[in-house]
């Protein structure tokens, strides 16, 4: 499924400020994204990575290339066909900003909208839990549905 996405990760402490944007091409809906995240801090626990400000960017990049295609990009308006956007600010902690992108009929830019605000781990919670998990792949079968319907029609 190809939804979109593209991250901001932003340094933002006494030794730097920041930010490394990274496209990504498709399973970015927010349980697609709280999994690559889960990965991340996954991959960080077992490196035994022990400096929350320098490591992140390379654990996400190291654990989410084998199963898609990442590019580094200048800012989130280079890929103007995104689904969502990820603001993850590292200080003292990890943080995350995440929206929806949609466009509204007639205007040739997307319009966007937070969907949440907060800590990065009780977004992974959140978005991992079962209910969560179960309406994304319903999404997901639905989606796929749609896409072998269309590709019908074409060939009529």
């Amino acid at each position: 499924m190809s939804t979109r996405a593209t991250y901001q990760i932003r340094y933002a402490d006494n030794y730097r400020n920041t930010s490394i944007y990274i496209y990504c091409h498709h399973d970015n809906y927010p349980t697609g994204a709280a999994t690559r995240f889960k990965d991340t801090l996954d991959l960080r626990k077992r490196l035994k990575k022990k400096y929350l400000n320098n490591d992140f960017l390379e654990c996400f990049i190291a654990a989410n290339t084998k199963n898609t295609f990442l590019e580094i990009t200048t800012n989130h308006d280079d890929h103007f066909d995104t689904d969502y956007s990820y603001d993850i600010v590292i200080t003292d902690g990890i943080y995350l900003k995440a929206y929806n992108h949609y466009f509204v009929n007639g205007q040739d830019f997307y319009t966007k909208k937070l969907f949440y605000e907060g800590l990065l781990i009780d977004f992974i919670k959140m978005e991992l839990s079962e209910e969560n998990i179960k309406k994304a792949e319903e999404q997901e079968e639905r989606i796929r549905q749609l896409e072998i319907i269309t590709s019908l029609a074409k060939q009529l």
